[in-house]
Order: C-alpha cells, then sequence, then structure tokens
C-alpha cells in the first residue's frame, strides 16, 4: 500500500515532507511544478499556477501518473490505496477521481474549493 500526495500550488514543502516522514506508508507526491517555485506569496504562485493551465492541466498531470502507475506490474511496486491532496490539487484530484485507472480505496481532500463547481461528478472512492 501507498499513499499519492497531491499539493497545492506551493508544491512540495517542509510541511509536505513533514507529513510523508509521519505516514506509515511509501509516499508518492505529485506537485504543479510551476516555474519560479518555491514562492514566498500566494497570489504569486497562483498566478503562476493559473497560468500553467490551472487546475485542468493538474488534472491532467495526476490522470497521468495515475496511467503510469497503472501500468506497473513489479514485485516492489506498492499501489496507491489513499490519496491525500490540498486545495488546487484536491480540486484537480476530484477532476479525476470518478474516471480512476486504478482502485483506490479513500481520499481526503483539505479546502477543495473548486470541488463545488463540479459537484455532479461521481467519485470512484
Amino acid at each position: 500500500m501507498s499513499v499519492l500526495i497531491i499539493t497545492d500550488v506551493y508544491g512540495d514543502t517542509p510541511a509536505i515532507a513533514s507529513l510523508t516522514r509521519q505516514l506509515p506508508a511509501p509516499c508518492h507526491i505529485i506537485t504543479p511544478d510551476i516555474d519560479n517555485a518555491p514562492f514566498t506569496r500566494g497570489q504569486q504562485a497562483y498566478q503562476s499556477f493559473v497560468a500553467a493551465g490551472g487546475v485542468a492541466a493538474y488534472a491532467d498531470k495526476i490522470a497521468q501518473f495515475l496511467h503510469n502507475s497503472a501500468q506497473q506490474t513489479t514485485p516492489t511496486h506498492h499501489p496507491i490505496q489513499h490519496v491525500i491532496a490540498f486545495s488546487a490539487g484536491a480540486s484537480a484530484w476530484w477532476l479525476q477521481s470518478a474516471h480512476l485507472p486504478i482502485p483506490i480505496h479513500s481520499a481526503t481532500l483539505f479546502y477543495a474549493s473548486r470541488v463545488r463547481d463540479h459537484a455532479e461528478l461521481p467519485s470512484a472512492c
């Protein structure tokens, strides 16, 4: 079993590193990979995120990661069973959650404010 962590627009921060150290399973981290990171101001990070394609582009990146994960069949591969996603990452996850190429047991979304714009989407987990 492993955990997929989907970050907010700030990406892989010390707080994310701390979280991964505390979890009892291997972690995979997806970030928006925005140019000019790390950011010191939220508005700057968000503007760069939007310029890079926003939530839709981030959702596509998550879909690609999940597709690649579904292709892995090595004995040391730990299948993803739980997702923890934050803010823009949580909203991007929601866009993908109805069409998962792999079974996900559960997801915990923090500050997923854009989910309300897509409440009609069913979640597969």
